[in-house]
């Protein structure tokens, strides 16, 4: 993936690069939750009821279902390429969201929280 405000500079080569016939972008892109690719996972994230209006308010992937809870919360699932763009998302959001699965992403943003305290020279609890 290009960022083209990131190019600095151009050169032209003599390198060429055939598109295959059955690529299509919008097929590839379908399962990003932005630009990242990755291993395709289901994830469900919990939304605690102070932001579940927010969080109603937008197509955040296209294959998002919303649960809406008892309590006002909502349960988001979705089918994405890859987890690091999901991680930053969840991590946006604070304590008012939680990853129910995939347990490795669970995992994952519980080592950053860790590392988070740690720069802060706080104590780390989380189990």
């Amino acid at each position: 993936m290009f960022a083209l405000d990131r190019i600095k500079t151009l050169e032209i080569s003599d390198e060429t690069f055939e598109k295959p016939e059955n690529f299509n972008i919008e097929d590839f892109m379908s399962s990003s939750f932005g630009v990242f690719q990755g291993r395709d996972e289901k994830v469900k994230i919990h939304f605690a009821k102070e932001i579940a209006e927010y969080i109603k308010e937008k197509k955040w992937h296209d294959t998002q279902i919303l649960y809406a809870r008892e309590d006002g919360s909502i349960i988001f699932e979705a089918d994405v390429a890859g987890v690091d763009e999901i991680r930053f998302w969840v991590l946006s959001w604070g304590t008012k969201a939680t990853v129910i699965s995939p347990e490795s992403l669970k995992l994952t943003i519980q080592k950053e929280i860790e590392t988070m305290a740690e720069n802060y020279n706080l104590p780390t609890n989380i189990q």
